[in-house]
């Protein structure tokens, strides 16, 4: 009767205990917001390139005359 009784002493205190290190769960973290679509990015990526290409032909034509 006493080992019943120290085994259950036992299991009670390991249940209290594993209790006391629980954590409640985080929230899950709020969506990312999506970028813009790859074909918008594209496009400006394009007229960015070919206003710079412009610009140096302008600006190698302007030292070439000088």
């Amino acid at each position: 009767m006493n080992k019943s009784l120290a085994l259950i002493a036992v299991i009670a205190a390991a249940a209290g205990l594993s209790a006391c290190g629980k954590k409640e769960e985080m929230p899950a973290p709020a969506p990312v917001p999506m970028a813009a679509p790859a074909e918008a990015a594209a496009s400006a990526a394009e007229a960015a390139a070919t206003t710079a290409v412009g610009a140096a032909a302008d600006a190698a034509a302007a030292a070439a005359s000088k």
